[in-house]
């Protein structure tokens, strides 16, 4: 399997979207918000190449980092995802994506007046694309791969 960045563009946009078809209702509280963020990472990353066996653990170490859900801790939960999840990837030296993640590019898409459709595409994206800047050294045959 391997990273799918629709899957979490459809994830948050379940939460965040009152004009998605599969609106589910904006969360009520600041920890489901937490929990809802997190899972929506968890359903995109869990597929991750190479396997990880540690997807739901990285799913309870974001939420745990997202805290207020400020910009700031928003970076800190991403890196600390993909730190736990690096940690599962069995037969591999994993290093997780090195700089923190940029997030402005969906910021100004929001402050902008743009759809909510539009900041979850770029959040996709820019995930995505953060994501697979993780690497992955075989143990065994000394190949590198980046996380896909």
């Amino acid at each position: 399997m391997e990273l799918d960045k629709n899957i979490l563009k459809l994830e948050m946009r379940s939460f965040v979207d009152k004009e998605f078809t599969s609106f589910d209702g904006f969360p009520s509280s600041l920890e489901e918000s937490r929990e809802a963020m997190a899972e929506a990472v968890y359903q995109y990353a869990r597929t991750v190449t190479p396997v990880t066996t540690t997807a739901e653990i990285a799913k309870e170490a974001m939420i745990s980092s997202l805290g207020d859900m400020s910009k700031d801790n928003q970076i800190i939960a991403f890196s600390q995802f993909a730190t736990t999840l690096a940690s599962g990837m069995e037969g591999f030296t994993a290093t997780p994506p090195q700089s923190p993640i940029v997030l402005d590019s969906v910021a100004i898409i929001g402050l902008s007046g743009g759809s909510s459709e539009s900041c979850m595409t770029e959040l996709s994206n820019v995930v995505d694309a953060w994501m697979s800047t993780g690497i992955a050294i075989n143990n065994s045959t000394g190949v590198t791969i980046n996380w896909s």
